[in-house]
């Protein structure tokens, strides 16, 4: 007891651990692992923390080196005592391998079913059921298998996991069952962590409308408040574009500074960026945050009719598309409101006035380099909306978008280019600078190399298209050389993201490799989503005898998928019995 000096309170824990002590096994192996981050923190067999007393205090002596290995082997020792979240800490240890420590998932695999059933009175591992129902999902270690992954889901969202809840909130969403996609969303709010509050703030930052962005930016603030980086970020952009809060650049650096000194790369490129530090809003901030939505309103306006232009944006937005909304936004956008244009920029989309629309944007971007605006105009010019036809406009303002971070804008832009290197065997002049890139020589195998180099980028930042696109290019070797092998790993990529013809191409690979197991399971994921090639494939499968258990690989991304697997299996039969 007591402020007891580190290397004591590692020997005294040494001697319990000796002893056979569960918690202090855990808790030297958590100091062993190097996963304590400077926080003197333990946890109990149910995951509570308790404060550790001189383990990692700050003391002018020699503390023994971290030894990972040993840490693997205190884990095993407090998991063999039934310490469930010693189980799962080395499940982790294990699937990650490093430190000079190699990868054993079967192993990994073991351990994390010890921490996810509740054994002796003890519940399962919260987080241990989630990393299961994500191993069963993503078919590591385990045989893929949809039915297992959402069993574990529920058990982990069930014990708490908000990650968990989340998912299944994302979940039901997508099946069409709003009531429990509505009640997992609430119990992960209910348990008050970051990551809830963040979600949920994503989420809600889709929506167009003010009190959208009220609440968005209410549930950012939760978070960062909390010490989440991402949130913090998004708190300060929130102050930097004036989204459901006012403009405010001194609150913006303040924010973005936070989430920068973590490590967050783009809060640091957009501190880089702001220039301006003054506060446009009239009113206080703080006291703006504390009133209701209905005061926030009356006070939007009073601050719109004095001639603040953040208020005049969002009364705008608070009143819709009418004469009046439209004459709010107007008058922002006179004054070079950036959001103001974008908005009026989308009110003459939805109008079909696309002339008037590219001439908002034309605004915006001219004014602030805006993202959206860059996007929106690339479009334009790529179909010859309100403006002429121009490839090369329309490459120009997708690169800008794409350089900003907009995936949409990297994948078009990495689509003009494929498209043109395609299409021309030499490149014409008025293309000779459509990648816009100092080092890049003409030619339609140049564009192709930027093509490919845009749709890695998209790729890698997740969009399941562009990974497609590139298995594409490395299966039929479109002006890069033909490796099938390559082509695997980007479809995977991409079916792992849903994408139904990705899904069915990986199949195909599995299928030419005879890894019929593998070939079945993608195509009764593509089949689930209405491919009729990955049915017919299936059915063929079955009546050659070649898999036995199709029917296991189902789906839960679509709630039809049961019935179109065994759709295809009583098709399978049917042609079987009839060729008897």
């Amino acid at each position: 007891k007591g402020d007891l000096q580190s290397t004591k309170s590692l020997k005294l824990y040494e001697r319990a651990a000796q002893s056979h002590h569960a918690k202090a096994q855990f808790a030297l192996a958590r100091y062993h692992d190097g996963r304590m981050s400077g926080k003197n923190i333990i946890l109990d067999n149910d995951g509570t923390q308790h404060r550790l007393k001189g383990l990692g205090h700050r003391h002018h002596q020699i503390l023994p080196p971290r030894d990972p290995a040993k840490a693997v082997s205190l884990y095993a020792q407090a998991g063999s005592s039934g310490h469930k979240t010693a189980q799962y800490y080395l499940a982790l240890r294990l699937l990650e391998g490093g430190d000079k420590l190699d990868r054993d998932i079967k192993s990994a695999i073991t351990w994390l079913r010890r921490a996810s059933k509740s054994s002796d009175g003890i519940k399962g591992h919260s987080g241990a059921c989630y990393k299961l129902a994500w191993c069963y999902e993503h078919g590591i270690g385990v045989a893929l298998d949809d039915l297992q992954a959402l069993h574990w889901y529920l058990e982990s969202a069930k014990g708490g996991d908000v990650r968990a809840q989340l998912f299944l909130a994302d979940y039901y969403k997508s099946v069409g069952n709003t009531s429990k996609a509505e009640e997992w969303k609430k119990r992960s709010l209910s348990c008050c962590d970051p990551e809830a509050f963040f979600d949920y703030a994503k989420s809600l930052k889709s929506k167009e409308n003010s009190k959208a962005a009220f609440s968005a930016f209410a549930n950012y603030n939760r978070a960062a408040e909390m010490g989440h980086r991402d949130a913090q970020r998004m708190v300060g952009e929130c102050f930097d574009t004036g989204y459901g809060t006012y403009e405010n650049k001194d609150q913006a650096k303040r924010w973005y500074t936070m989430a920068a000194n973590k490590g967050d790369k783009r809060a640091s490129s957009y501190l880089s960026k702001l220039q301006n530090s003054r506060t446009v809003s009239v009113l206080n901030i703080t006291e703006m945050l504390s009133d209701s939505p209905e005061v926030q309103a009356q006070k939007l306006v009073g601050a719109a009719m004095k001639g603040d232009v953040q208020a005049m944006y969002e009364v705008g937005l608070l009143l819709g598309e009418d004469d009046q909304g439209t004459e709010f936004l107007k008058k922002a956008a006179d004054r070079k409101h950036v959001r103001a244009l974008c908005v009026l920029g989308n009110i003459a989309e939805k109008n079909g006035d696309y002339k008037l629309e590219s001439t908002y944007f034309s605004k915006a971007f001219d004014f602030g380099k805006d993202a959206t605006a860059a996007f929106n105009l690339g479009i334009l010019y790529d179909n010859g909306w309100g403006v002429d036809y121009d490839p090369k406009m329309a490459a120009f303002y997708y690169l800008n978008a794409a350089k900003a971070g907009d995936l949409d804008a990297a994948y078009n832009y990495a689509c003009t280019l494929h498209s043109e290197a395609k299409e021309t065997t030499s490149c014409p002049s008025h293309l000779s600078t459509l990648s816009f890139e100092p080092s890049t020589t003409v030619g339609p195998l140049a564009l192709m190399i930027d093509a490919i180099k845009w749709y890695k980028k998209a790729a890698e930042m997740g969009y399941a298209q562009a990974s497609y696109n590139l298995g594409l290019c490395y299966a039929t070797g479109e002006r890069v050389e033909k490796n099938i092998k390559k082509a695997a790993v980007w479809y995977m990529k991409a079916a792992k993201k849903g994408h139904m013809s990705a899904q069915y191409n990986l199949a195909l690979c599995y299928d030419m490799q005879k890894q019929h197991e593998e070939a079945a399971r993608w195509y009764t994921r593509s089949a689930a989503q209405g491919h009729k090639r990955a049915n017919q494939n299936l059915s063929i499968m079955y009546q050659q005898s070649v898999v036995s258990s199709v029917y296991k690989c189902v789906s839960f991304h679509r709630a039809e998928s049961i019935h179109i697997a065994s759709s295809s299996l009583r098709a399978a039969t049917s042609i079987s019995n009839t060729s008897n």
